[in-house]
């Protein structure tokens, strides 16, 4: 068994979620709102660790509620920073790593979060799934970057996308999928406007 996992980006209209090595945001207030009732309806949002190293995301909902879903950060080696925010005390944390994590580096984090150890010299997405699914995560909202949504398409893992199209191009940055992978066919499920944003939403076809 594995969660029900549901991919949401923003990205420039050139395709890219982000700036290499620099935050940019790309979601209008309306966006966000959608973003956060996504945000609302599942048990984890997951990220890899360069999007927590560049934007130290909250990866919590905006308004006040008394529990936000747990956090999920993709670490194959455990280079999370001790003063994240994926760290603090405002939801349930999880940090997965790989063998290749220094074993004193795991000790640390386990102090400050739950850690999975899970693949050798990466994380395996798939044995993670089957993990998380038992841990109570039915639901993942699956927000980037470009690696890690490369993975996990890859492994035809994902069961729903959104794409956020803001008016701007940028140029040079982190594509949706960073690499190269086999093609991988979609079926356009919705479009939508949301103020000067158009958001496309996308099932993979079986």
């Amino acid at each position: 068994m594995k969660p029900y996992i549901i991919l949401n980006m923003a990205m420039s209209l050139d395709g890219r979620i982000a700036r290499k090595g620099e935050r940019v945001v790309f979601s209008n207030e309306l966006d966000k709102a959608r973003r956060d009732e996504i945000r609302k309806s599942v048990d984890g949002i997951m990220v890899g660790i360069n999007t927590v190293l560049i934007d130290n995301p909250k990866l919590t909902i905006s308004e006040k509620r008394e529990e936000n879903p747990a956090r999920i950060v993709i670490d194959s080696h455990g280079k999370v920073p001790d003063g994240a925010n994926v760290l603090d005390n405002k939801a349930k944390n999880i940090v997965v790593v790989s063998m290749d994590a220094q074993p004193y580096r795991i000790e640390e984090l386990a102090k400050k979060t739950s850690v999975i150890v899970c693949g050798d010299d990466e994380v395996d997405m798939v044995k993670l799934m089957d993990e998380l699914y038992k841990r109570g995560m039915k639901r993942i909202l699956l927000e980037g970057g470009g690696h890690l949504n490369k993975s996990m398409i890859e492994a035809n893992l994902i069961d729903e996308i959104y794409v956020a199209i803001a008016p701007v191009v940028i140029g040079d940055g982190v594509n949706l999928v960073e690499g190269t992978i086999d093609e991988r066919k979609l079926t356009l499920a919705g479009i939508r406007q949301i103020g000067d944003m158009v958001v496309l939403k996308y099932l993979p076809k079986k």
